[in-house]
């Protein structure tokens, strides 16, 4: 979801590339920028969350459209979805990280996560 509000946000001068975690660290997607690296922790499981970070992280680069963003937030201040690229993921219930199972339990605690 972050990958899409970056790339819903970013001004046309900004193009966002994500790449896929493959270390199975079941933190999701590394977005690269010209700044500083930078992580955030969690998963960002709603819409709002994903969009409030990728304008922190947008307005930090100088890439953030101001226009989208403001039409971003009227939408989903009217109850409308706007990252239509994306799903929210799914959490496991005991590590609250994005789910990735093996054995049908959560790569990352081991545990059952429903």
């Amino acid at each position: 979801m972050l990958l899409d509000a970056m790339q819903a946000l970013a001004s046309s001068d900004l193009e966002i590339k994500g790449e896929y975690c493959l270390g199975g660290c079941c933190q999701g997607i590394v977005v690269k920028g010209t700044g500083r690296r930078q992580t955030l922790m969690g998963v960002l499981a709603d819409e709002a969350a994903a969009v409030a970070a990728a304008e922190t992280l947008l307005s930090d680069m100088n890439g953030l459209d101001e226009a989208s963003l403001s039409n971003l937030n009227s939408k989903l201040a009217a109850g409308e979805r706007v990252l239509c690229n994306s799903e929210p993921p799914e959490v496991c219930l005991n590590c609250g990280v994005s789910l990735q199972l093996y054995r049908n339990k959560c790569a990352k605690c081991g545990k059952y996560p429903y």
